[in-house]
């Protein structure tokens, strides 16, 4: 019988007190935060996706949340997203 691992990877630890939505809005909010994308960046669903290994599902709701919070702009034509600093 296998011996199971007593440490579980963080990851696994996290997903089981957050949904992986939460967990990319908080990551997308943190890097927006710090400065990472600078405000008027594009947000690219497809990009960020690849970047965070998730589908675009999570991403796309992700813009959502963050959008409700002001710290993203959605534009439809064309679609994107800019990032938005507080004030």
């Amino acid at each position: 019988m296998p011996v199971m691992n007593a440490l579980m990877h963080p990851t696994i630890a996290l997903l089981q007190s957050s949904s992986l939505t939460n967990v990319v809005q908080q990551e997308i909010e943190r890097a927006i935060l710090v400065g990472e994308y600078a405000p008027g960046s594009k947000l690219i669903e497809a990009t960020l996706a690849d970047k965070l290994g998730v589908s675009r599902g999570p991403v796309r709701e992700a813009f959502r949340m963050l959008e409700e919070a002001g710290l993203v702009r959605n534009e439809k034509e064309p679609r994107r997203v800019c990032a938005r600093h507080p004030d």
